[in-house]
């Protein structure tokens, strides 16, 4: 494998890693302003997240 060609396999990766860290970030960021919207309190927002955290684990 060409050093150009590692660069460019390297690039991609890259780019589609911060693509998709930026889209989640964002998204998380969508669901917390919903969820304040609909009235929830900071405590039950936590809450929610770690029940998401905890079986994106499992």
């Amino acid at each position: 494998m060409t050093t150009a060609h590692s660069l460019r396999n390297y690039a991609v990766i890259t780019g589609g890693y911060w693509a998709f860290t930026l889209t989640d970030g964002a998204i998380r960021m969508l669901v917390v302003l919903y969820f304040h919207q609909l009235g929830y309190t900071p405590l039950a927002i936590a809450s929610l997240f770690l029940f998401y955290e905890f079986f994106g684990i499992v």
